[in-house]
């Protein structure tokens, strides 16, 4: 987010504009309703100085409150704490069945001491609670569940007494960006999590940024680490006890002994604690056998089964499901999945359960199950979608495995022109999506999943699997030798920059060039990664590489005639192009 005071010129009516969207951007990162109701009518005060402005005299900021310009302070400094990603995993962890973990935070008796543990935790002075399970238990999706929950709230409010209550969570993801995986994604997400909700925090502990907002330097492991630290310090300021949840430990991509001795550190204040989940509590019986009745109950071919049947049958399949599961969740939602194709394809009970015979009750024996059912007309590009899925440095966009279909046919189709642009209607694009995610999912049998405008694997054990020596050297096998997975998303990120259109923004917006295209700016970034990644795989690839790169180059100058990237100065998109493609070339 960019705030600027705006200067005093006659042009400045658009700037004052722009800053009031920011500042109602900014609204709904400070989380204080007398602040917000207050930010609120000083942006309709604002907007309507704007309809009555003389064009004679020169716009100006002068009045705005101290309140505001405190504000806007603050929302730029949290601007530098947050990053696009952070949410990210958060809202991809599916949520619970309402019945799932119930237990978990229930009133125990006095035989149920196990299911008692994290509801004294809660309550009690402990600082750490640790959830452990097999790989595809469900430990995300119940630390999604807890960490949101009110019910996690009540007990953790016997915890906090007279203090005021923080709850503050991060979920880690080995196949996501690089910051969430990252150390400094988790201490960017808690510091930010906490100043979100306690933005007066900021001028009093965060004096340096406080004075210079406008100039922020990168932050630091131990600059975030010393000012969690002084939250759990600064009773004064900060009269509030904090529990933070933090998902998928063993997905943080670092030294895991460091990473455990910082977050030692800090719970070692008597105002924190904290919840941590990874690799080995599966889920009991009782809450496998609930999900999968509620999940077929609700296809409506299962009632007219029961009907066909009896409910004594009906029943006796579920019960098998409950005992193949071994308590790991992500193995029954693929159960379930398939016995609701089984009903969508009017399987008769004795069907289904032969679908269940057949179904190995390991994991990994399972998905190689799942690929063997894939037709053996779609093996290569089933292959090779999994491959640019496992090669990819974040999950990639449905745009990229779209032109990537394309190579199956002309291994040459990158440095072809089109006329042809994408299309950038939303109901059209939201269908061409739609119709790349049904044939990924054709070819994947669902192991990899649309979230969003991107394809993602259905869960971690899924990249791990595929990950092994056995499995990499199958999809090496089911593809052609020349095959390279980083070359051929290369050649999907220029094409996709080649159909597309970069329009700058508003006139005098900013002065940067950059910024008049961050678009183009941002995929050609992301692309030329895996041209760095190609060249380094042979001498065939690293001509390759040299090649599709010299055709992008010889394709702007035809993009910017045609209008495709619009700047004040032309010249400056072929100059960022080559500045970036200087290291691979």
């Amino acid at each position: 987010m960019t705030l600027l005071l705006c200067a005093a010129s006659n042009e400045s009516i658009q700037a004052l504009d722009n800053r009031i969207r920011d500042i109602g951007r900014g609204i709904w990162q400070v989380q204080t309703d007398s602040r917000l109701d207050s930010m609120i009518r000083e942006i309709k005060n604002l907007k309507d100085r704007v309809r009555v402005h003389d064009q004679n005299e020169p716009a100006t900021t002068d009045y705005l409150s101290l309140e505001t310009r405190a504000f806007e302070k603050e929302a730029q400094i949290l601007a530098t704490l947050d990053y696009s990603d952070r949410p990210a995993r958060h809202e991809k962890i599916p949520d619970a069945h309402i019945t799932t973990f119930k237990w978990s935070l229930q009133e125990p008796k006095e035989s149920d001491v196990k299911y008692s543990k994290l509801q004294r935790w809660l309550k009690a002075d402990d600082p750490f609670f640790w959830v452990s399970g097999k790989p595809g238990s469900g430990k995300s999706t119940f630390m999604k569940w807890i960490a949101d929950g009110d019910e996690t709230k009540k007990w953790l409010a016997a915890w906090a007494g007279k203090h005021e209550l923080l709850v503050v969570s991060h979920y880690f993801t080995i196949h996501g960006t690089p910051i969430q995986r990252s150390l400094e994604g988790l201490l960017r997400s808690l510091v930010f999590g906490i100043l979100v909700r306690k933005p007066m925090l900021i001028p009093k502990l965060l004096v340096d940024r406080w004075e210079r907002p406008w100039e922020q330097s990168r932050w630091t492991q131990s600059e975030l680490e010393a000012l969690l630290r002084r939250f759990g310090a600064e009773t004064e300021s900060l009269p509030s006890k904090t529990c933070y949840f933090i998902d998928g430990l063993d997905e943080f991509e670092g030294d895991h002994l460091d990473i455990c001795q910082t977050l030692k550190r800090l719970s070692q204040s008597p105002f924190i604690k904290m919840c941590v989940s990874s690799r080995p509590w599966n889920l009991t019986h009782d809450d496998i056998r609930n999900y999968t009745k509620f999940r077929l109950q609700e296809h409506t071919r299962w009632t007219m089964l029961q009907e066909e049947t009896s409910c004594v049958s009906s029943q006796s399949l579920i019960d098998q499901v409950v005992a193949k599961s071994n308590g790991v969740f992500l193995w029954v939602t693929l159960v379930v999945r398939l016995l609701r194709e089984g009903l969508t394809n009017d399987d008769s009970l004795s069907d289904l359960q032969r679908r269940l015979s057949s179904f190995p009750s390991d994991l990994e024996e399972f998905f190689k199950h799942i690929l063997q059912t894939v037709d053996p007309f779609y093996n290569e590009r089933m292959a090779a979608t999994l491959s640019l899925a496992l090669e990819a440095r974040e999950p990639l966009s449905l745009e990229i495995y779209y032109f990537h279909d394309f190579e199956h046919d002309d291994e040459n189709y990158a440095f072809k022109e089109s006329a042809d642009l994408m299309t950038t209607d939303l109901m059209a694009l939201n269908k061409l999506f739609g119709s790349v995610s049904r044939r990924i999912n054709g070819r994947c049998k669902g192991l990899l999943e649309r979230n969003g405008d991107r394809m993602d694997f259905l869960h971690r054990t899924v990249y791990d699997f595929l990950r092994t020596d056995k499995m990499s050297k199958f999809l090496r096998d089911q593809t052609s030798n020349s095959h390279n997975s980083s070359l051929s998303i290369l050649k999907a990120f220029l094409a996709w920059i080649k159909r597309s259109t970069f329009a700058c923004g508003k006139l005098g917006m900013s002065d940067n060039p950059v910024s008049q295209i961050n678009g183009f700016v941002t995929r050609l970034r992301k692309g030329l990664q895996y041209a760095r990644l190609a060249e380094i795989q042979g001498e065939s690839s690293m001509a390759l590489t040299a090649a599709l790169l010299d055709n992008m180059e010889h394709s702007i100058t035809r993009m910017l005639s045609r209008g495709q990237i619009e700047m004040t100065d032309p010249s400056f998109a072929r100059d960022i192009f080559r500045q970036f493609s200087q290291p691979v070339m």
